[in-house]
This record gives structure tokens, sequence and C-alpha cells, in this order.
């Protein structure tokens, strides 16, 4: 079990919905690991001068979490700053994202408690808000993320947000960029059901309508690595 859990993999995304600078989100989100750390130095250096800024605090736990995803184990830092950042403003975005890094901390530490106490605030934050894209987003790269002996539990609300994304997209209410996301997403849900060629079929029409995307190249690594 051990190792079926350290090897878990957890990919989120964030939207564009934060009070926070867009631009900053959109580029912290793809630092790399240095580039992190060094805007964690900044962030801290300028909270020791303004220790309530809730702008600094909520950065700073989205900058954890971020460094958490890459393997650092900090997700309980990303907790602390998410927790101080609730107690100044409500937001259940940033639940979510509260939630998120509490089934890291999971991972860090082996620990089925903590992957379940996560996975309960972002179903929390669903109910709340059950047409929220980003939680949708959330919750359905999450669930995916899981090892399989937690998936087949997670697997409802999984359905849950692949039904109302596809509802949401039906009714024209997803950008572009967050189609293709949606579409490799729910491919990684077809290859989890051992569902290959709705997978394969996904992932190429990803690569013809989004060739630039991340989601692009993830998908034509994949479609090279099952075609062998």
């Amino acid at each position: 079990m051990k190792k079926i859990l350290a090897t878990l993999f957890i990919c989120f995304i964030l939207m564009p919905i934060f009070s926070i600078e867009e631009e900053w989100i959109g580029a912290a989100s793809s630092y790399k690991t240095n580039d992190l750390e060094k805007e964690i130095k900044s962030l801290e250096n300028q909270l020791k001068k303004d220790k309530t800024n809730y702008d600094l605090i909520t950065k700073l736990g989205f900058v954890y979490h971020f460094l958490s995803i890459s393997g650092k184990k900090v997700a309980k830092k990303s907790i602390s700053y998410f927790e101080e950042s609730l107690k100044i403003k409500n937001d259940v975005l940033i639940q979510t994202y509260l939630g998120s890094s509490w089934t890291l901390l999971g991972r860090e530490n082996l620990d089925l408690g903590y992957l379940n106490k996560g996975s309960k605030m972002i179903d929390e934050s669903f109910k709340k808000e059950p047409e929220n894209i980003s939680i949708l987003i959330v919750l359905l790269t999450n669930g995916i993320g899981m090892p399989d002996f937690i998936f087949s539990k997670r697997e409802p609300m999984v359905q849950k947000a692949l039904e109302t994304l596809e509802k949401l997209k039906t009714e024209n209410k997803l950008s572009e960029g967050i189609i293709g996301v949606f579409l490799f997403n729910k491919s990684l849900y077809l290859l989890k059901k051992k569902d290959l060629t709705n997978a394969k079929l996904l992932w190429k029409e990803v690569l013809e309508k989004y060739p630039s995307s991340e989601e692009a190249k993830k998908s034509k690594k994949l479609l090279e690595q099952y075609t062998e």
C-alpha cells in the first residue's frame, strides 16, 4: 500500500477566478522548483512587513501547493497559509485548494486519513458550488490521480464532475482552453477504466483542436506510449 501511495501523482489546474492577479497565478503555476522557492522567499519577506496581507498569505498557500506537487514535502506550509487565508476571508475555492493540499500531505506521509480529509473538503466545496468550473476541475484531476484502491471510492464524484463539465460544455459555458483540459482529463478517466480506444480518440482530438496546449503535449506522449 505504501508503495502505491508513494507513486500517487495529483495534478491541479488553476483557473482565473481569484481576486489575486490572474497573470501571477498563471505564471506561478508553471514555475520550476527553483523559481517557486525564490517566489516564496520574496513573498515571505513582504509578509514580514505586512503580516495580515490577504493576497500575500493566499499566494504563499498556492506557491507552497505548487512546490508540493513538484515533489517537495511542504504541503503543511500550504495548509497553514490557506487556513490563515480562510480566517481572513471565507472563500469556497480556497477551501477546495486547502482540501487538495491535505491530499498532498497524505501523499507525502502515506496517510489515508489525510487523503480522505482532503477529499471530503473538496466534496463539500462541490456541494456548495456544483457548477464552479475551477472546483470541478480540481475534483476531477484529484480523483483521477488517486491509486486504484482509492479511486473506486472516489469514482462517483469523478463521474459527477465529468457529467457537469459535459453539460457546461454543451451550454457553451467552457472556454476553449478549459475544453482541452476537460477532454484530456476525461481521457485519463477512460484510461483508468481500461477504455484505451476512446482515450486515444480524445488524445487525437486534443492534438487536432488544441495543438499548442500543454494537454496536446501530454496527449502526444500518451499516444506514442500506447501505440508502441
